[in-house]
This record gives C-alpha cells, sequence and structure tokens, in this order.
C-alpha cells in the first residue's frame, strides 16, 4: 500500500478517534516506510498512546517531535494535554521513574502554567499517598511570583487559578510537616498577590491559614481570619471558632459554636464527629452524665453504621461510659435525641427585655438587668419587618463575632415578640 493511502487512513482513524486503528496504522507506516519523517504520523501514533493509557510512551515520542519541530503547534498542545493526563493518572510506585521526563518536557515546552499544573496535580497524589517530604519538595521547586493569579477557563467554566490552588497544597503540606509559620507566610503572600479570591479557594484558604495561626497560639489573630467566613453558617466555621475560643479560656462561646456546628444541618453527622468528640473531651462539664452518654452512644453508632465499629474511638467510648452496643438507639432516635439535648445549650435561660434600636438588618435589645444586646434579622423569631423599637421580646443569650472590634460578644438570639 502507498504512503499517500496509509496517511489517509491514519488521519480518518485518528479523527474518528479509534485509536487501537491509529496504532496498527502506524505500525504498518514503520514497517514498510522505516526512514519516513512525518510530524503528523508521529502526532496520531503519540495521541493514540496517550488515548490507550500508554501515557509516558506517548509523551516521550511528542518529546521526539518537539526536538525536531518546537514550533509544530498540534505536538506542542498535545503535550500540555498528555500531562495533565500524567498527572491526573499518576501512581508514585508505577509511574515515579517517569516524572522527571514528564517535568522536563513541561520545561522544555517552556509555558509555565503547565509546569505548575503538572507538579501541583503529581504533588497530590504524593500527599494522599502521605509522602508530604516528596510532595513538598516538588512544589517548592516552583516560584510562587511566576505563578498565574487568572481564573482558568474550563468547558464547565471558570475554576481557581493556578496560584489559589497552589497555595492551598503548599499550605496544607506546611501544617501537616508542622510548619505553620510558612503556611501562614505562602497564604498571606496570596492575600496580597489576588485582591478577589474564589469564594471556595477563599474559605479553604481562611481554614488553613486560621489552623496555622491556632498551632502558633495566635488565638486573637486566628478569629480575625475566620471571621468573615462565619458568615456562611457552615458547621467547620463554627468548630473551628470553637476550637479558638475554648483555647483561649471562652468556653460559654465555645459551647456555643460547637453546638451550631453540630447542629447544622448542610453536612451529615457522621462527618462532624469531630465536633461531638470536641464535646465530649472539651466542654463535657455542661452535660449531665446521662447526656455525655448520650452524646457518646450516638457516636458509637455512627462509628458502627459506617463499618468502623473496632476502631480506636468508639472502643475508647464503650469503655469509658459502659455503653453496651445491644442497647445502643437505631441512628434516627439517636440523632433525635442528641439533638434535643444540643437544641436546649443554645437556650440555657430565656431573658425579656426591649428593643431599644433598630437599624437595616440589625439591633440592639436592653434586658430587664440593665445589659444591652446586641441581635440580628437572621436569629429573630418574629417578623423582621413588624419589629419596632419600644416592643417587648424575650430572648436567649447566644454568640457574635464584632468585625470592627474583631472579638466575640455576647449577643440576642431566638429573639421573639412577647
Amino acid at each position: 500500500m502507498e504512503y499517500s493511502e496509509l496517511s489517509r487512513q491514519l488521519r480518518e482513524a485518528g479523527r474518528g478517534k479509534d485509536w487501537n486503528r491509529v496504532l496498527e496504522i502506524c505500525q504498518a507506516i514503520d514497517e514498510q516506510f522505516p526512514e519516513n519523517l512525518d510530524f503528523w504520523k508521529q502526532y496520531w501514533h503519540a495521541r493514540a498512546l496517550i488515548e490507550t493509557g500508554n501515557v509516558a510512551q506517548g509523551l516521550k515520542m511528542a518529546s521526539v517531535t518537539f526536538g525536531q519541530n518546537p514550533n509544530f503547534e498540534a505536538n506542542n498542545n498535545l503535550i500540555i494535554y498528555g500531562l495533565r493526563k500524567f498527572a491526573d493518572s499518576y501512581k508514585p510506585d508505577r509511574d515515579g521513574q517517569n516524572l522527571d521526563m514528564a517535568i522536563e518536557l513541561a520545561r522544555r515546552l517552556n509555558d509555565k502554567d503547565t509546569l505548575a499544573d503538572t507538579i501541583i496535580r503529581v504533588s497530590k497524589k504524593y500527599h494522599s499517598g502521605k509522602d508530604h517530604e516528596l510532595a513538598l519538595t516538588l512544589m517548592e521547586s516552583l516560584d510562587f511570583d511566576e505563578i498565574n493569579t487568572s481564573k482558568r477557563q474550563t468547558i464547565k467554566g471558570q475554576v481557581l487559578s493556578l496560584a489559589e490552588s497552589y497555595a492551598l497544597e503548599l499550605s496544607w503540606l506546611y501544617l501537616k510537616t508542622q510548619q505553620p509559620e510558612k503556611a501562614e507566610e505562602i497564604i498571606t503572600r496570596l492575600y496580597k498577590k489576588i485582591e478577589r479570591l474564589d469564594k471556595n479557594a477563599e474559605k479553604f484558604l481562611r481554614d488553613r491559614h486560621a489552623n496555622a495561626l491556632i498551632t502558633q497560639g495566635k488565638y486573637k489573630e486566628a478569629l480575625e481570619v475566620l471571621g468573615p467566613v462565619i458568615r456562611f453558617n457552615e458547621w467547620i466555621w463554627y468548630y473551628r471558632f470553637a476550637q479558638v475560643l475554648k483555647a483561649m479560656g471562652e468556653d460559654d462561646a465555645a459551647l456555643y459554636y460547637a453546638v451550631l456546628s453540630c447542629l447544622d444541618k448542610k453536612q451529615k453527622p457522621w462527618f462532624k464527629n469531630k465536633v461531638y468528640l470536641f464535646l465530649l473531651r472539651h466542654l463535657r462539664n455542661y452535660f449531665s452524665e446521662q447526656e455525655a452518654k448520650d452524646i457518646a452512644q450516638f457516636l458509637v453508632r455512627m462509628y458502627i453504621d459506617n463499618g468502623f465499629a473496632q476502631s480506636k474511638t468508639p472502643q475508647g467510648l464503650i469503655n469509658f461510659f459502659g455503653i453496651k452496643q445491644e442497647q445502643i438507639p437505631d441512628y434516627r432516635t439517636a440523632l433525635s435525641k442528641v439533638n434535643h439535648i444540643l437544641s436546649t445549650k443554645l437556650c440555657r435561660e430565656k431573658k425579656t427585655g426591649e428593643i431599644t434600636k433598630l437599624i437595616k438588618d440589625f439591633g440592639f435589645i436592653r434586658s430587664k438587668e440593665g445589659e444591652t444586646f446586641y441581635f440580628n434579622k437572621w436569629q429573630t423569631e418574629s417578623d423582621w419587618q413588624s419589629l419596632r423599637p419600644g416592643m417587648k421580646v424575650s430572648f436567649c443569650i447566644g454568640w457574635n463575632y464584632d468585625a470592627k472590634k474583631k472579638e466575640v460578644k455576647k449577643a440576642g438570639i431566638k429573639v421573639k415578640v412577647l
């Protein structure tokens, strides 16, 4: 068969994404025309290898083509695509010997975004395998000042910038390797570099930042970092607030935020098991012996239902509280009992007072004892639009983060017109 015919069939098979057929035709060309140098034939051969799972081999072939013709755009795009596939499918115990080749190819391509993306993706594979030191070495090989801060555009829409992804990964690794100062530094540098962070990136970065500050005993600074995200009303931020406040000796406020964390219905209780443990380990004096045991039984029930009945935590609870597994209620019953216990902790004492001032979506109440409490529309059980200064109300005492004074202060919750 003539070369032109094989070349035509190769193009058709490639455009039809019949990769096994592409490999067959490439083999036929190599056997019949070994001296022929066709960049498109090499392109399709490398593409077929990448698409059929032989990513490293395909990249090596594309690398040869790049050396012969660095301006062949289709091949350069294939390298970028292949490096992403390589990083996404990377297994340290299988592909480690090809890592240097992939990184060197990214450097030769002189595409800083591709280089950063490849290293970030591979680093995640190492850290998921608990090899934090090697992941850290990879990440620190990048120059943060050269990493792109622009949002990346995909078919599904915009995703995190490389700089955000880099800071998220590197700060996580610094925390895992007990280097909170460096985690704090890289996050602070990102804040200065990007004026407006992606919402999800901001949440995770603030969580990492707060962790780094907590580890260093910088509790007031940690509250300042967490303050802006408490508005998201998600269990993790309430939990972080509780951790910081407990460390500061503010046990009443710590209890309030830990209880809010547990009662947040947007996340299943199983994912919040650390918060229930926090209540039992650090704030147990707020619960009666039976209440603490009910919470412990619920925790054990979650561990049993999720297949971890014999792990250290449930066994420790069983032994400490004298729990008999056959007497533990079913999940729904246990959850209902615990939610009732925790709800009462949000309103341990009902107070009465008078609304003194209303400003947009917040206001102030003066209690019968003469204390003034801030409250907002989200903590009001009566219709907000119907409220007026001078109205008598009942309320409970909760807590609120004062962004101006950067501190946690008592506030009115469950506000209801009498």
